[in-house]
This record gives structure tokens, C-alpha cells and sequence, in this order.
């Protein structure tokens, strides 16, 4: 026994040696990890145009020392200033003696924006109280806001927020929950508002204080704007909140920063007609003030839900208040936005033609961001709220989801064109409400007495000077079918598909009707001729024209047949008083050709030349000098065109 033991005792010691080194090694990288686990960066990841950088800061860990994956994606100096150089992905890593950390950085051309398209957002958006820490369900309620071509997630403090019913989870719209929230934006291509707690308090904080808040939260991937007020109260002070709308704005300029009105009707309790005038006082202060700042708003937005518990619509009300904002975002050169009614509460919950319907006239009003209250069921309120687009449970609305999911393609579809145009003008078919004009007799596109109910409104593209017409069918309950008559001259427009956003040509009947079908509650957007409304060029046709004149007596003198002509020339002042300038252009080359057969065979055969039989005539007659000016005005026509294309 004694021997065995001997010859064991060596190996035994050989065994705990190599555990304690194992030991040691293991502790060795515990300790390593934990050290790396103190270096904290004050940005989780950064989303940066080429040419824009971002300080990020660390806390522990020492000296730090920084660098780049990817330094032809993004570089960083050594105080953890990192820069975009050119697009893709890449880390920075911050290192120290004692550990490691790190930032994710998206280098982009061009971020995500509000400007793009018609913005369509969502307010109360999916909530901490069904999502928890539970990842798929995260995955599960942006993957359905991303598949509805949301855009915008708006979230608020106060008894709006964002809260989690198991305080050891995700804190009441602590920073922890708007770095997921925008972190899942991101994630599925969309943008979100910050709501933070700490902006409870923005009305008693510093400019600094302010600015230093939003830093925590500038450039970081998803994140498209922030939190200010909804709803102030007519009292309230605007000029406090333009302040704190100049600090947002100076700390990250372009993002949005939300404020959102009341419909007029609260600014003289429940009398919309008296409250106009308070409330444009109102809104021009509002946008005054912001503009003296340096940073125009970003839209005036309200909020108004016309659908109440009976079958009616709120109708003067709801045109009332589009109309106003319509014209002061006109007048101001500011985008303008309002709220969809998409849930039932102290009104009816709508019906997806209803729902359409608000979005369509809003459109045609101009509106560029249209905002769905609610997408998610609000929980915790004292309001009885039911049938949102998702409930509570985190269930799509079968009635309205998919509904509204077609609504919001045809929407931006539409939008690639809605985004560049102005409202000029709205008119009302048949019945007015809210003051609304009637249609008047000289319009580009007549009644001509037609009882139909319908909204149209002359818009145009602010580059391009380009017109189009807008119109929506007043009857949310069933489908309508009207004919207008467009003015002479209108042979074709072309429909904006709502489809892909292409043009799509159609033709206008010879006395110029054109006959709209349209569902309930539904619009159609049409562009007019691109020269319609813009002055034409008729120089080289009255030039034709005059030199007609100038060979008719010729031409009767030797009795030449000029019906064909004079058809031409009927056309071509018919075009110059009626037509497009391609149908001018068109005509006027039909002119010249049935001038120029006309002199060609009144031209005499020329003599031969002695020892040159059949050869051309050395000499051009006065004949021969007119087909030459006539061949010159052909080219200069020719010529003209080309540079038109």
C-alpha cells in the first residue's frame, strides 16, 4: 500500500497543479470579463450620414484607447469622435488595460426622413404592458406596424406612457425602453418619436439641461424625433414650448420634434364657427415664434374625430378645421398634418370606407402626415376604448387591419407625387359643409349640373408648375359614378396609379367628359396636360400663318386647290386658341406641309442647261426661294422641338 501510494503522490500533485492552473486561468477570464463589462459607452450604435460625426464618450476602465473595424466605413479620433467616411457597417471598439467596449455604426448616404413621402404614424404605439422582455413579441408588433407601411411611431409622457406592470422589467419610459423601442424601428425600416420620462419635466429645465438630453439620444439608429407637448390647452403658454421646440431642434436639428394642436371647436367650447379666428391667432403664433428661432415647424398638426356615436358625421366641423389649416399651411409654406379616428371610445369605432375617407380628404386638402389614433388598444385609462387596429393582446383588427394596411401603400404611392404639390383650391359638388366653397361654373373641370356628392381640389407641383385635380367621393357608405366635362383643349389627363405611383393616360371624350368611379369614401388623383395653365408658344405658327397669306394670291391666281390647306390652317388656329402646345407644334408642321405640296406642284419644270439634259437649273426662281424659307422654318420648327425634349 505504502509503495502504491508513493508511486500516486506524484501524479496526484501533477493533477492539482494543473487545476489550480485551470483555476487561474478560468478566474483570469471572469475577471477579464467583468472588466470589460465596466467600460460603458454612452451610445448603444450611431446611424451617420457620410461626412457626419458624433462624440461618443466611456465611462471606466481607464485610459482608453480607440479604433475602427472598418476605417474606409467610419473612423475614430482618440477622444471617441467617430466619423462616417463612406457607407456599410462597421465597429468601433474603445479598449483600456482592464477591458472593452463597443458601438455599432451605419454609415448612409441619405438617412430615413420625414420629407420623403406622406408621413404615416401611429399614436400609442405597441405597449410594455403586452410586450415585457419577451423579444418575440417585440418581433412580432413592429413586424405588423412594418407590414401596415408605418413610418412614425409617436410616443408621449405623462398618462400616455409607455409603462410595465413588473417594476424589476423595463422602468415607465425610462431611457432603457426607448433605446428598444428605436433599436425595433430601426430594425424594420420605420422611425421613432422619444418620449423619456425625464421629459415630464421639460418645462422646468434648462436650455442646457434640454440640449444635454437629446445629445443622449442624437444619431442612435431609429431614432427620428422627440417628444414636446399634445394637446396644450387654448390658455397655455405657446411661447415657453416654442423655447423648448428651439432647445430640441439646436441639440438635433433634424428631427422631429412633435406638437400637436386641438381641433378648433375647443378653442370657443363646442362652437367651431367662433373659434376660427382664435385659432389661427393661435397656430400664427406658433409658427412666428418658431421661425424667429431658426427652425420653421415641421408640421401643423391637430387632432379631430368626426365619427360619434350615431351614423352621422361631424361633417362642418371636419372641413371646417381642414380647410383653415389648409390655408394658413398655404400661406405660411408649412406641411400640415391631422389625425385619423381609427378606434371607438366616446365615438363609434369607423369602418375602413370611414377611415379612407378621412384620409382621402385630408389629402386633397394637402395634408403630409396622416396620424392613426390608436394603433395599439391604450390600457390604463379611464376612457372605455375598444376596437383599435390592435388590441391589447397584440390581435390585428379583422375588420380594419388589413384594410388599412392597402390604405397606407396606396397612400405612399400616391404620396411620390402628394409630397410635391400644393393645394390650391378645394371646392364641393352639390352640398357644402363647413363654409366650403362650391364648385364654380368656370372650373378646368364643370359639373355641368350633376347632383353627384364629391370634394375635388385643383393642386400643383411646386417645381414643376405641373396641375392636377384631386377628388374624393363624399359617400363613405356607398360607391359613386360622375362625369365631369374638362374645358377645351383637354383631350387626355393621366390617373396616378395608386397602385405603384406610375402615370397612367386616358383619354377625354370629344366634348370633353370624363367620367370618375370611386368607391365609398375614396379618391383618385389626376394630372392635367403638362402645359395646362402655362403660357403657349405660337411664334412659329403665326409665322406660318403669315406666310400662307403671303402665297395665296399666287396660289389663286393659278387656281390651285388649297381645301387641304385651308383644313390645316383651321386646325392650327383652332390648336393656338385651344390646344397643347404639341398639338400647336404638330399642327403648324401639317400647315407647312400642305403649303409646301402646293407650291411644288405650281413649280415649272426647269430648262435644261445646253450639254446638261435633264440636269437642275443653275438659277432658283422666286419658287424655289420660297420652298427654301419654308424648308428653313421646318428646321427651325424641328430644331425647337429637340430642345424641348
Amino acid at each position: 500500500m505504502n509503495e502504491l501510494r508513493k508511486k500516486l503522490c506524484p501524479i496526484l500533485l501533477v493533477c492539482m497543479a494543473a487545476c489550480l492552473a485551470l483555476a487561474v486561468i478560468l478566474m483570469g477570464t471572469a475577471r477579464r470579463g467583468l472588466a470589460a463589462e465596466q467600460i460603458v459607452l454612452s451610445k448603444p450604435a450611431l446611424e451617420l450620414e457620410i461626412g457626419v460625426s458624433e462624440q461618443v464618450t466611456a465611462e471606466g476602465g481607464g485610459e482608453i484607447t480607440w479604433s475602427s473595424d472598418d476605417e474606409s466605413v467610419a473612423t475614430v479620433r482618440g477622444n471617441g469622435i467617430i466619423e462616417a467616411v463612406g457607407a456599410g457597417e462597421t465597429t468601433v471598439r474603445a479598449k483600456s488595460a482592464s477591458g472593452e467596449g463597443s458601438v455599432r455604426v451605419y454609415a448612409v448616404e441619405k438617412k430615413k426622413s420625414i420629407n420623403d413621402n406622406i408621413l404615416i404614424s401611429v399614436f400609442w404605439p405597441p405597449t410594455l404592458e403586452y410586450m415585457g422582455n419577451d423579444d418575440a413579441k417585440w418581433d412580432e408588433q413592429f413586424k405588423l406596424l412594418a407590414d401596415a407601411d408605418v413610418d412614425y411611431l409617436n410616443n408621449v409622457t405623462g398618462r400616455d406612457r409607455q409603462r410595465n406592470p413588473d417594476p424589476a422589467l423595463i422602468g415607465e419610459n425610462s431611457k432603457e425602453t426607448n433605446l428598444k423601442m428605436a433599436e425595433y424601428a430601426h430594425r424594420y425600416g420605420m422611425l421613432y418619436g422619444v418620449a423619456d420620462e425625464r421629459m415630464r419635466n421639460l418645462l422646468s429645465m434648462s436650455e442646457e439641461e434640454i440640449v444635454s438630453l437629446i445629445s443622449e439620444y442624437r444619431n442612435i439608429p431609429g431614432v427620428g424625433g422627440y417628444y414636446i407637448k399634445d394637446e396644450p390647452g387654448p390658455a397655455e403658454n405657446l411661447t415657453v414650448y416654442s423655447e423648448i421646440y428651439g432647445a430640441i431642434k439646436s441639440a438635433d436639428p433634424n428631427a422631429y420634434a412633435y406638437f400637436n394642436f386641438l381641433p378648433m371647436w375647443a378653442y370657443v367650447a363646442n362652437d367651431w364657427q367662433r373659434s376660427e379666428e382664435p385659432y389661427r391667432e393661435a397656430i400664427d403664433r406658433w409658427m412666428t415664434e418658431t421661425n424667429a428661432l431658426g427652425y420653421p415647424t415641421d408640421y401643423v398638426l391637430y387632432d379631430f374625430y368626426p365619427y360619434g356615436s350615431g351614423r352621422e358625421m361631424r361633417r362642418d366641423e371636419f372641413f371646417a378645421n381642414l380647410e383653415v389649416v389648409r390655408d394658413m399651411g398655404l400661406q405660411g409654406d408649412y406641411k400640415t398634418g391631422t389625425y385619423l379616428q381609427s378606434i371607438g371610445g366616446s365615438g363609434r369605432s369607423p369602418s375602413p370606407s370611414e377611415i379612407r375617407y378621412e384620409a382621402m380628404c385630408a389629402l386633397a386638402f394637402g395634408f403630409k402626415q396622416l396620424s392613426y389614433f390608436t394603433w395599439f388598444l391604450p390600457t390604463n385609462r379611464t376612457e372605455n376604448f375598444f376596437a383599435s387596429i390592435v388590441d391589447d393582446k397584440g390581435q390585428p383588427n379583422p375588420k380594419t387591419y388589413e384594410a388599412i394596411c392597402r390604405l397606407n401603400a396606396e397612400i405612399h404611392n400616391l404620396g411620390k407625387t402628394l409630397i410635391r404639390l400644393d393645394s390650391l383650391e378645394v371646392y364641393q359638388n352639390y352640398q357644402q359643409w363647413g363654409k366650403q366653397d362650391p364648385l364654380p361654373g368656370d372650373f378646368v373641370a364643370r359639373s355641368n349640373g350633376s347632383d353627384a356628392e364629391y370634394t375635388v381640389s385643383r393642386m400643383q407641383d411646386r417645381k414643376t408648375g405641373r396641375q392636377y385635380l384631386m377628388y374624393v367621393n363624399n359617400d363613405f357608405t356607398d360607391p359613386t359614378s360622375f362625369t365631369v366635362y374638362f374645358e377645351p383643349g383637354i383631350r387626355s389627363v393621366e390617373r396616378v396609379s395608386p397602385e405603384d405611383g406610375s402615370l397612367v393616360k386616358v383619354a377625354v371624350g370629344e366634348d370633353g367628359a370624363f367620367t370618375i368611379e370611386l368607391a365609398a369614401g375614396d379618391g383618385i388623383l389626376l394630372a392635367l396636360p403638362e402645359d395646362y395653365g402655362k403660357e403657349k408658344d405660337t411664334s412659329a405658327a403665326q409665322e406660318m400663318l403669315a406666310r400662307v397669306e403671303e402665297e395665296r394670291p399666287s396660289l389663286e391666281a393659278a387656281h390651285a386647290d388649297t381645301s387641304a390647306l385651308d383644313a390645316a390652317v383651321a386646325a392650327l388656329e383652332n390648336a393656338m386658341t385651344a390646344g397643347t402646345q404639341e398639338e400647336i407644334d404638330q399642327c403648324t408642321e401639317n400647315v407647312r406641309k400642305a403649303l409646301e405640296a402646293l407650291l411644288a406642284a405650281q413649280e415649272p419644270e426647269p430648262e435644261p442647261e445646253p450639254g446638261d439634259e435633264g440636269g437642275c437649273g443653275g438659277v432658283i426662281g422666286a419658287g424655289g426661294g420660297a420652298m427654301m424659307g419654308i424648308a428653313l422654318l421646318g428646321g427651325a420648327l424641328a430644331l425647337r422641338k429637340r430642345k424641348r425634349e
